[in-house]
């Protein structure tokens, strides 16, 4: 029987037998800068990219946010987690009901993953160059960026958001912001309208928060046909645990390890897109990391304070 959330149908994921593959690849993809795809933008699942984005090893390594000795320095979702969830966080009636029982199918709908999960870390070495596009390619990229951009007017505020149905679901990433989500929008094809995260980020030092960009979080058993063309940066994260919808750990294999609702992660892949016009990142609007969104204790943003242990 399908569950019905919203009005609509989430039989797609929920199912038993569902036709959607396993998929056990703790590889922590992620795109070398210098990469390029084809013009049409089709993936072959078979490819390999450049593993240097990665970090291998223990999970307390991969929720450090380092990398390697000697590597570039990064950032990432792993820089919000291991931090005390905070008490408006496990408030009970934080989450609407309708987006807990998403959480609840996204949790129960997957197996361990297996092998040792890797921590995805968001390279600071970030720059993303758009090539030239056909004409018909680049005008679909022209109306999916516009109606990303229209999504990111109507949730330009806190308030907004939550009317929406996005909650905070970690504490603020250097140069990335806070991630809120929109769970009944999670584990669905990619559509630029209806982003299942956006980024917000704290002005200054009031309490007032402004919407810094989206995030698209979506089901796919290889990397996804996204925005057209080859310039969009998808990643994925692995074994998350949430406590009430909170970020509490990644790199987690065995569900059991989680007190709250364990995410799988593998055919889930996140896209960040800076769509906010005064907030443009420099380095491209698929990067991972948004300097002008990094600490600036020198007057002006430093994406090398993106480090979590230099912010």
């Amino acid at each position: 029987m399908a569950l019905v959330l919203g009005g609509v149908a989430l039989n797609d994921f929920v199912e038993a037998g569902d036709a959607r593959p396993a998929v056990h690849n703790p590889t922590g993809h992620t795109h070398d800068p210098g990469h390029t795809h084809d013009p049409g933008h089709t993936h072959d699942p078979a490819h390999t990219h450049d593993p240097t984005g990665n970090t291998r090893g223990t999970t307390a390594q991969a929720d450090s946010g380092l990398g390697r000795a000697g590597e570039t320095p990064r950032t990432g979702l792993s820089a919000a987690v291991g931090l005390p969830v905070p008490a408006a966080a496990r408030a009970a009636e934080r989450i609407p009901a309708v987006e807990l029982a998403a959480l609840e199918v996204l949790s129960t709908s997957r197996p361990p993953l297996e092998g040792e999960p890797e921590g995805h870390v968001h390279s600071l070495d970030n720059s993303i160059t758009e090539p030239a596009l056909p004409p018909d390619i680049q005008r679909r990229l022209d109306e999916q960026w516009a109606l990303a951009v229209e999504v990111s007017e109507r949730l330009g505020s806190v308030e907004a958001a939550r009317s929406a149905g996005y909650v905070q679901a970690a504490a603020a990433v250097p140069g990335v912001g806070e991630h809120w989500i929109k769970w009944s929008l999670v584990d669905r094809a990619f559509d630029p309208a209806h982003p299942s995260m956006i980024l917000f980020q704290q002005v200054g030092d009031t309490e007032h928060k402004r919407l810094v960009g989206l995030s698209y979080w979506v089901y796919s058993a290889a990397e996804p046909d996204g925005f057209a063309g080859p310039a969009d940066r998808w990643h994925r994260h692995f074994g998350l645990c949430f406590e009430n919808g909170w970020l509490t750990s990644q790199g987690i294999a065995d569900p059991s390890e989680c007190h709250g609702h364990w995410v799988n992660g593998s055919d889930l892949w996140m896209l960040h897109a800076w769509t906010v016009p005064d907030l443009d990142n420099t380095d491209g609007r698929f990067a991972e990391v948004n300097r002008r969104l990094c600490p600036s204790p020198m007057g002006r943003p430093d994406i090398a304070t993106c480090d979590p242990l230099l912010s």
